[in-house]
């Protein structure tokens, strides 16, 4: 198990180290500062013709390409960046202070031989920029995130819910029945919209309030992801995770609830994951345990003692 993780996290890091030196000497023969994502993709799809069939299944949760998804993992790492209208270019190499204390460069043209798990590198001396990896990525509390959504509620009489999630200590749960809504209370509604020739899905934050909804749209998923985890936990529900030992240098993440993307983000920089979308399971070294259960902390997760 811990070499099929190592031998992901290898393939993906060699890709991400490739893609960034494609963009780079591409840049250089055109003399420009940016490129687009028609000359980058031909490559990788040559490239992972021969990939064996492990790796090939790592990307098999999306419908899209293998070689798109390559290029939206390193994209979402702040390996690369997405300038608009399919052009990439790269960042400036920094180093992220994780919430141990150590540093990870990302964006770094070197390859990545210092590290079994995640795609960061582990500097051999900081690059001029540093961040913390709060600055890196914005993650709101669960009371922020509350505050930021009921700060934004109105009326909105057009808004007839086809189903609600309502939240207490048992559960979540999901109905089609709008009834028996409670004063004051937190709901998230979903809303069918005609749009064109189909019918779009909208999401709402939502408060019963005089015999009405007051609500809020949301729009990012990684906010609806982060609403939940805030609603169940003020319903008094407790999100765990467990903490396995492979061996004494390597450990096992296991969790049930769907974590927002930034989380994700954070623990790919230093975990890796068992397959790339919304995993529930990444494997890490030791020396990352104090900065894996600070970046689950935000979410309210707490640890579950074998």
């Amino acid at each position: 198990m811990i070499n099929h993780y190592m031998e992901i996290q290898k393939k993906i890091n060699y890709y991400s180290c490739y893609i960034k030196n494609l963009i780079y000497s591409l840049c250089t023969e055109f003399q420009t500062d940016r490129v687009h994502i028609r000359r980058i993709t031909p490559v990788l799809v040559r490239l992972l013709v021969n990939e064996n069939e492990s790796f090939i299944r790592f990307f098999n949760y999306e419908k899209i390409g293998i070689e798109m998804q390559l290029i939206r993992y390193v994209t979402q790492l702040g390996e690369i960046i997405h300038v608009g209208e399919g052009y990439y270019t790269l960042p400036p190499e920094r180093a992220v202070q994780m919430p141990d204390g150590r540093f990870i460069v990302v964006s770094s043209l070197k390859p990545s031989v210092n590290t079994s798990f995640g795609i960061g590198l582990l500097p051999e001396k900081l690059p001029e920029i540093t961040l913390s990896y709060q600055q890196f990525l914005h993650r709101p509390t669960s009371d922020e995130i509350l505050n930021i959504y009921s700060n934004r509620l109105s009326k909105n009489p057009d808004i007839v819910p086809t189903e609600m999630i309502y939240f207490n200590s048992t559960g979540i749960v999901k109905t089609k029945r709008i009834i028996n809504m409670r004063e004051g209370v937190f709901y998230i509604l979903f809303f069918e919209r005609s749009f064109r020739h189909s019918t779009k899905l909208e999401r709402y934050f939502a408060r019963w309030q005089n015999n009405e909804w007051f609500v809020a749209e949301i729009k990012s998923t990684s906010h609806y992801l982060r609403l939940r985890l805030a609603l169940g936990s003020i319903s008094k529900q407790v999100y765990t995770y467990k903490i396995n030992y492979l061996n004494k240098d390597c450990l096992e993440l296991k969790f049930k609830v769907i974590l927002p993307e930034e989380e994700h983000r954070l623990l790919r920089l230093i975990a890796t994951p068992e397959h790339n979308k919304w995993p529930r399971r990444y494997v890490f070294s030791i020396v990352q345990l104090r900065s894996i259960e600070k970046i689950l902390s935000c979410c309210n997760l707490i640890r579950e003692e074998l």
